[in-house]
């Protein structure tokens, strides 16, 4: 076959129309029947029967039919009582010509017969190319009804869509090929010339490539030889029988500005050219472009949640509909604040456990009546504003949207709409305004809408599916509260689309139930490419995310292969900030990005990516990563000489929500920002920012606990270890910013904890992490104890719904203590509340757990509790205080103070100060109170006491607590503890610092003491040896401070024995 590009417009045949064999009539009365039959079934609407007669009759005249059968074949089409299109489509299987010829050459003759208007005979497979092109050059449109129509004939007769959209694609190469070689005939110079083969070559590439590409090897393997004909009618079109086809004309050129619209252009870079009404922005942009299409799709966001220049097209990243993908923007200002209310309203809600109460209740509609708890209703109009502000904007931007559709400007092809949210109801009223205007037919091929907030108006919804050629998907989900939420106030009369299914309206709508998939409406945005895949969009998760990276990253699909994103051997460098869950976390990011093939540096100038694991709890906090980030910035942009080639700066945790929306000169300092929930994200991210763009990944998870990841400390040897439990915080103390910055609880399971804690049995202390440790609950596992109020200590309340079974706390400490007698176990951050009798008999019972309690108590005035929303009275405070020094002798216990919270008077501190002298702290952490954003002291709350009052209250708590706490140390001299030594000290490298079972700091003399058990021997032996890192030591305490004890080393122990 010769592959040149031949210049000659002479008639010659294609290639598959010398075909000697012609279809016998009983095919061809198949396929009247079965294409009758489908126009039956799917075009039977009064404003389609002119359609679906009209494309009968030119299937009938195209067929040759003999004389003697055309009135039955006429009348057969009036009649309703017609046989199953399956069974018509294998009587067209039957036909010997198939003997000589893949079935799928009647993709293109199905194609051409259905769209074509004029004369030709047609009386075998390949002449009906002629006629298909002859049919393009006269009218230049592809209606979407008839798309519709060629797909669900592909699928009746068994061809795959991959071989239907290469036939287009063929198609596209074909009329592009002749376009621009009709522009060089009408300039006939050297230079045009020489242009047109080299755009002929390009073309025949793409061609080769797209459509079956690999012919002589991958494709014609995988689709059992389908590909080789369509192959060949591309290269006959290639090789010089473009005048066959009917294209070399100056029609032929003038038929791809009719298709594609704006002389070709399509939608490339629409926008509003004035202000429309009361619209303020409105501009088409590029989704995703590989090549012309004859069809093209329209996504359209519901809102957004960050302000660049994607924000727009970053959810439908994954969109794989179409070679042409578009995305609207639109009203971008109101968009956002509607994100960041969705944002808020969900953190508040998840707060008050109103998501998973929701969920059990059985929404009978929109209308069914729950009572909203009052923290929800305090905090509604944060969203109800942005929410009624884009409501009514939505209506606007469907009306301008349906204008640009009905004046095709896109072109004469069909189209795919995708919404999501408030672009669902663009959409719809999109729709309806089409429908209004009465010249729609042809132009809306499917529409896929997902948790629409419009009414269930049966007139209304019939009036938009006949405006659709294809069909309409309704994804809704029964428990999405958020969104029956919003429609609390609103007296309906019909159900929400978003939450109910579209019934007895038309069978063009198709109802897709995504409530195994939303949770809430957030979930339309986060798992856009889950529940495409559910409804059968074709999706492309990571394809389009490759699109700036080498090819080796396009070739592999993300998480499924090791070498994804590959780190390929690039330096990372750590700096770790706050509290002990930043520690963990980073040797849970560690990895992550070891398994990705990135390296560890410790020098920060040598490093290609530098990473800080970060703390919001405070201002101050802030201030100094960022302080510390502009000054990493600097010595490392000198280092490598110009800025490009400076290492990306990311930051991780607690900071990085805020970090998204940064301010002043925090504007562009960083590359890299992820959340607590997106470390596994971490590889794609990096890569991302080889792209110039900043890669962002705040979303919160419901789930993610990295369970199954092991965590990868950085220093080895190291005997003492933390092992992360449960991640998030749940209970919305008004001063705290966790719940914003980390997400709400989630325990990990328990197998996965003692598989985790097996493994750091040869570990001398393990510390168990938490945001609230002690509410540590794996629902998922059965316990003995099913009745969560137990786990309340006395006099504490929850202020948000608990789950009420599972495996709680003081099970998981059992089990763990159990696993190994040896390993000495503490916890934190625990809760007051959370101080059941269970956990307190298991600290008492298993000597390895250590007896020290921190409480935190934040304060000793209820006036202020109660403003800090902590659930509990100073009295219940001072009961289960009692209790624990009842229940566990010689506890020590530690706490938390906050000084000068709002409203906080001098009466409140003092009765602070007094709760410091009742209780006899061993350690009190005072902070000064620094207002968050986003708590609820920052909505409600002034910040009225001065910093300087703030400073002296704090310290003044300061002295009174060590006060207390010299008293309590001093009770121990004379006394023997078993001390972990855990370093030298750092006053002299002649002692040893390490800490008792209460967590008190104990510092003693090296010296060489007997060992009671030698590990080494087969029996227990007494002998001398130097004390070392990792011991279990008895001191016989001498001396005391507020601060620590000292004493005399007397002998080496095992914890099990001490």
């Amino acid at each position: 076959m010769n592959n040149s590009v031949n210049e000659s417009t002479d008639s010659s045949p294609s290639l598959l129309s010398t075909s000697p064999h012609c279809l016998n009539t009983n095919t061809k009365l198949s396929i009247c029947n079965m294409f009758a039959d489908l126009l039956h079934t799917h075009f039977f609407e009064p404003c389609n029967q002119e359609f679906s007669q009209n494309t009968f009759e030119n299937i009938f005249a195209h067929m040759e039919l003999p004389e003697e059968i055309n009135a039955e074949m006429k009348a057969m089409y009036d009649r309703v009582d017609l046989s199953k299109a399956e069974q018509f489509a294998s009587a067209i299987k039957e036909d010997q010509f198939w003997s000589d010829n893949d079935i799928s050459l009647v993709l293109f003759d199905i194609l051409i017969l259905f769209i074509h208007n004029g004369k030709n005979e047609i009386n075998s497979l390949g002449k009906l190319i002629n006629s298909f092109f002859d049919w393009m050059r006269i009218s230049g449109n592809y209606d979407s009804r008839l798309r519709h129509l060629l797909i669900l004939a592909a699928d009746t007769l068994g061809i795959t869509m991959e071989i239907f959209n290469e036939c287009e694609n063929a198609l596209i190469c074909t009329l592009e090929i002749n376009s621009s070689k009709q522009a060089g005939d009408n300039n006939p110079s050297t230079s045009s010339k020489a242009e047109f083969r080299e755009k002929s070559k390009k073309w025949k590439r793409a061609l080769m490539i797209g459509f079956g590409g690999v012919v002589g090897g991958t494709l014609v393997g995988l689709t059992g030889g389908l590909a080789t004909p369509l192959l060949a009618i591309g290269l006959a079109t290639l090789s010089g029988s473009a005048a066959a086809l009917g294209l070399a004309t100056t029609a032929g050129a003038a038929v791809v500005g009719s298709i594609f619209g704006v002389a070709g252009a399509g939608w490339t870079g629409y926008k509003l050219k004035r202000r429309c009404g009361a619209l303020e922005e409105f501009t088409i942009e590029i989704l995703h472009y590989r090549r012309r299409s004859l069809h093209i799709a329209l996504a359209v966001s519901g809102w957004i949640t960050e302000d660049h220049l994607d924000s727009f097209k970053t959810p439908w990243r994954c969109l794989n509909a179409s070679n042409e993908q578009y995305c609207l923007r639109y009203e971008s200002k109101y968009l956002l604040e509607f994100g960041k209310a969705i944002d808020y309203i969900f953190s508040v809600a998840l707060s008050c456990a109103i998501q998973h109460s929701l969920m059990e209740t059985a929404l009978a509609g929109v209308m069914s009546a729950v009572a909203w708890p009052v923290s929800l209703l305090g905090v509604a109009s944060v969203i109800d504003n942005p929410w009624n502000v884009c409501i009514r904007r939505s209506q606007e931007v469907g009306e301008q949207l349906s204008q640009i559709l009905l004046s095709r400007q896109h072109g004469h092809r069909p189209i795919t709409l995708l919404g999501f949210s408030l672009g669902a109801r663009v959409i719809y009223h999109c729709l309806l305004f089409m429908e209004k205007s009465g010249n729609f037919a042809g132009i809306v091929q499917n529409v896929i809408l997902l948790g629409t907030p419009v009414g269930c108006s049966p007139c209304e919804w019939k009036k938009i599916s006949q405006v659709v050629g294809g069909f309409i998907i309704n994804g809704y989900c029964r428990s999405d509260w958020l969104l029956k939420f919003l429609y609390r106030t609103m007296n309906l009369q019909y159900f929400v689309a978003g939450l109910e299914p579209i019934e007895n309206v038309s069978p063009r709508i198709q109802n897709k139930d995504l409530s195994l998939i939303v949770k809430s409406h957030s979930d339309y945005m986060n798992k856009l490419p889950e529940i495409l895949n559910f409804i059968g969009i074709p999706v492309d998760i990571y394809g389009s995310l490759a699109d700036g990276l080498d090819d080796d990253c396009r070739k592999i699909p993300y998480i499924e292969n090791d070498n994804a994103f590959s780190g390929k051997g690039k330096k990372v460098y750590f700096e770790t900030y706050g509290c002990q869950m930043n520690f963990n976390d980073v040797e849970i990011v560690r990895a992550i990005l070891t398994k990705a093939s990135f390296q560890e540096t410790n020098n920060a100038k040598e490093a290609d990516v530098v990473l800080l694991m970060t703390c919001a709890i405070r201002q101050s906090a802030e201030e100094k990563i960022w302080k510390r980030v502009k000054q990493l910035r600097k010595e490392l942009q000198s280092v490598k000489g110009v800025k490009y080639c400076s290492p990306y700066i990311g930051i991780l945790g607690c900071m990085a929500k805020r970090s998204a929306h940064p301010s002043g000169s925090e504007v562009g300092l960083v590359d890299l920002i992820a959340g607590p929930d997106a470390y596994r994200d971490l590889p794609r991210l990096i890569a991302s920012c080889e792209t110039g763009q900043q890669a962002v990944n705040t979303i919160f998870s419901y789930d993610e606990t990295y369970a199954d990841i092991h965590p990868v400390r950085r220093d080895s040897s190291s005997q003492f270890a933390y092992l992360s439990i449960m991640r998030g915080c749940s209970n919305m103390c008004s001063y705290c910013v966790v719940p914003f910055t980390r997400g709400f609880e989630k325990s990990r399971p328990v197998k996965s904890i003692e598989n985790e804690f097996r493994q750091l049995c040869e570990e001398l202390k393990v510390t168990l992490l938490g945001q609230n440790v002690n509410s540590y609950c794996d629902a998922d596992a059965s316990s003995t104890i099913v009745d969560g109020q137990l786990y309340l200590a006395n006099g504490f309340v929850n202020v948000v719904k608990r789950k009420k079974c599972g495996i709680r706390f003081a099970e998981l400490l059992q089990r763990l203590s159990n696993i190994n007698n040896s390993v000495r176990i503490r916890f934190t951050s625990p809760h007051p509340k959370d101080f059941p009798d269970e956990v307190l008999d298991v600290i008492r019972n298993h000597p390895n757990i250590c007896n020290s309690v921190h409480l935190p108590a934040q304060s000793g005035s209820n006036n202020v509790l109660r403003r800090m929303h902590r659930g509990y009275t100073v009295e219940a405070y001072m009961n289960l205080v009692e209790k624990i020094k009842d229940k566990i002798p010689g506890v020590t216990l530690t706490s938390d103070f906050i000084s000068g919270f709002c409203g906080e008077t001098d009466e409140d501190h003092e009765q602070t100060v007094q709760l410091i002298k009742n209780v006899q702290y061993s350690y009190c952490y005072t902070f000064v109170y620094s207002m968050r954003e986003r708590t609820k002291a920052h909505r409600r709350y002034c910040d009225d006491v001065p910093i300087d009052v703030k400073k002296a209250r704090s310290q003044q708590l300061q002295n009174e607590f060590r006060k207390g706490a010299l008293i309590l140390n001093r009770k121990f001299i004379g006394k023997t503890l078993t001390v972990l030594v855990e370093k030298e000290s750092k006053r002299s490298t002649e002692f040893w610092m390490g800490r008792s079972d209460g967590n008190l700091k104990i510092i003693f003399p090296k010296s060489s003491v007997a060992n009671c058990f030698d590990s080494s021997s087969s029996s227990s032996s007494i002998h001398q040896r130097n004390i070392k890192i990792g011991d279990f030591v008895d001191v016989d305490i001498n001396d005391a401070s507020s601060e620590v004890l000292k004493g005399v080393a007397r002998r080496i122990v095992l914890l099990s024995e001490s």
